[in-house]
């Protein structure tokens, strides 16, 4: 069995190279990986093998990729002009027109875009220049959230209330703290954080949104994983998260820390990805 969970940020685009633009990226990788020999399938797969004892027979046989998007950028879902990087196309798009191109139906081509919950936040980072991009207003609006999720191609998981991220001035966190998301170590904060940010994607989206959640940071505490996440389900919603551990998907995995790759950060070329997939 291989499965492996590749992650992307359609806000990184610093350049039209590989290493400079996710968006490159991705459509450069899923181009690779079908030339190898991978099937795609959906995060809702892989999830439904782990509870389900990995009787899925694509799953057992093939080397197989999923795809996630981090932070939830309104690039996930349309394509735009960049002022210094000419048209861009979304991450939607690219899956849409690849998928087009496969013969195998057992292949599912979407991606899942983990969204950032609170309107202040998402405002706030939207126009600090250390998140790095600030190119387009309301590039982090979630006027898109509802529209992706009743898509073939996308789902929207949840990527916390604010991502305790350090250009906001207040953050839901009892200690105040800034950019560690394993500071969550409390069923207070941990409400604040997951139960909330749930509630609002799930009003957004109609009910359709995944009930997956995402660690900012990739940064996870003893209390989530060991307490919140399995004894709490009735106040979350949720039903596995994923990290930024770099390294497959085991038979024996946790499904609140299911392990993703993250493009730009263990690997940076497509020789690079095959290596890391194929070792």
């Amino acid at each position: 069995m291989s499965v492996s969970i590749l992650t992307y940020h359609s806000h990184n685009i610093s350049g039209n190279d590989y290493h400079e633009n996710d968006h490159i990226a991705l459509e450069t990788d899923i181009a690779v990986l079908f030339r190898q020999g991978f099937h795609f399938v959906s995060l809702r797969r892989v999830v439904d093998a782990v509870l389900g004892g990995w009787n899925d027979p694509l799953l057992q046989e093939k080397k197989c990729i999923a795809f996630t998007f981090d932070d939830g950028p309104l690039f996930d879902f349309h394509d735009f002009e960049h002022s210094r990087f000419g048209l861009q196309k979304s991450f939607r798009r690219i899956l849409g027109e690849l998928k087009a191109q496969l013969p195998d139906p057992a292949d599912e081509l979407c991606g899942t875009s983990f969204v950032i919950a609170s309107p202040a936040a998402r405002q706030c980072m939207a126009m600090a220049p250390e998140c790095g991009f600030v190119d387009v207003n309301d590039w982090l609006t979630d006027n898109w959230w509802f529209d992706a999720a009743r898509d073939e191609l996308l789902d929207i998981g949840n990527h916390s209330w604010d991502h305790v991220h350090p250009s906001l001035p207040e953050v839901a966190l009892s200690s105040d703290s800034r950019g560690n998301f394993g500071e969550v170590c409390s069923e207070l904060d941990a409400d604040a954080q997951i139960a909330m940010a749930a509630h609002y994607i799930r009003l957004k989206t109609r009910a359709l949104a995944t009930p997956f959640f995402s660690y900012p940071f990739g940064q996870t505490s003893e209390y989530l994983l060991n307490e919140y996440f399995p004894h709490h389900q009735y106040r979350h919603g949720m039903t596995a998260a994923v990290t930024t551990d770099g390294r497959p998907v085991s038979p024996d995995e946790n499904r609140w820390s299911l392990p993703r790759f993250v493009c730009g950060y263990h690997w940076r070329s497509p020789d690079e990805l095959l290596k890391m997939l194929l070792i």
